[in-house]
């Protein structure tokens, strides 16, 4: 995240644009966006697609810090993206 002097600093230089140079960077703005959604919507579709084993190792590989720390928050959406659900739901939901 951008400190405020950098955000202040960024909308200066964005504000300075010409007309065709500021349309430019909205078209830039627009396709890096479009291309990081894709990516991500790539990697679900992937950890969906996986069997267990292969999303386990997975969720190691993006939530462990060798060798003490483990990101949990990244764990758990590193299992919701690959539709785990807990035994409890499931059952409540084939109800």
């Amino acid at each position: 995240m951008l400190t405020d002097t950098e955000l202040d600093e960024l909308a200066r230089a964005v504000a300075a644009l010409g007309d065709e140079d500021a349309g430019r960077l909205d078209g830039a703005v627009r396709e890096r966006r479009r291309a990081k959604a894709e990516a991500e919507e790539a990697r679900i579709a992937a950890l969906r697609a996986m069997d267990d084993h292969p999303v386990i190792d997975v969720l190691v590989e993006d939530s462990v810090t060798y060798p003490r720390e483990w990101d949990t928050t990244v764990a758990l959406q590193v299992l919701r993206d690959a539709s785990f659900v807990r035994r409890s739901a499931w059952l409540t939901a084939k109800r």
